[in-house]
């Protein structure tokens, strides 16, 4: 039986070359993990070179800022994946799964994470500490909870953060902070009489 461990939340946001996880892929990708009161135990940020540049789409290269060119020159896409194991060891729990949090919809950051490790063959070491099931998006927590509009843009207003946008590490901090507002909010609600 699954059992969802909440001793640390990841928090995870991916930049790409496009919106379709099986033809285009992850450029960079952030991960921040906290303690339960969602304080930050650990931060990771890499960029990694895409295995189909063909299908680099220039929406996604305005978005972020990596071009075609410059992606080339980032490191091979597995050795940044074994750098994210190596990272998130200390925090796994065998047996057990982790909340996995980010700001989009249709599980867009899990999804992508998902397939960089199923394109290099290492599917079995991301499902080790994560399953859909325990994904959550804040943008669907904001809209359950009334709030619109729900661009992290908007949301950086909201909770006074300072977003650089479309930068995976920024983007990933922002949602931390979201998070924390809407769970506080949510907590605030549940103590009404």
């Amino acid at each position: 039986m699954e059992i969802l461990n909440e001793n640390h939340f990841f928090f995870c946001d991916v930049e790409t070359t496009g919106f379709d996880p099986i033809r285009n892929d992850v450029v960079s990708l952030s991960m921040i993990v906290t303690d339960p009161d969602f304080n930050p135990v650990g931060e990771f940020y890499e960029t990694c070179r895409p295995d189909f540049n063909k299908f680099y789409s220039s929406g996604a290269e305005k978005a972020h800022g990596f071009t075609r060119a410059q992606s080339e020159k980032f490191q091979d896409p597995r050795k940044m994946l074994i750098r994210l194991l190596k990272f998130l060891a200390p925090f796994r729990t065998p047996g057990k799964y982790h909340p996995y949090i980010y700001h989009a919809l249709k599980y867009f950051d899990f999804r992508f994470t998902d397939w960089a490790f199923r394109k290099q063959n290492m599917q079995w070491s991301f499902y080790k500490m994560f399953d859909e099931r325990f994904t959550e998006s804040t943008i669907l927590m904001a809209r359950n909870a009334g709030y619109s509009p729900n661009k992290l843009s908007d949301w950086a207003e909201r909770v006074e953060f300072d977003l650089q946008h479309h930068n995976a590490l920024s983007d990933t901090r922002c949602c931390v902070e979201v998070y924390k507002f809407l769970r506080k909010s949510s907590w605030e609600i549940e103590k009404q009489p």
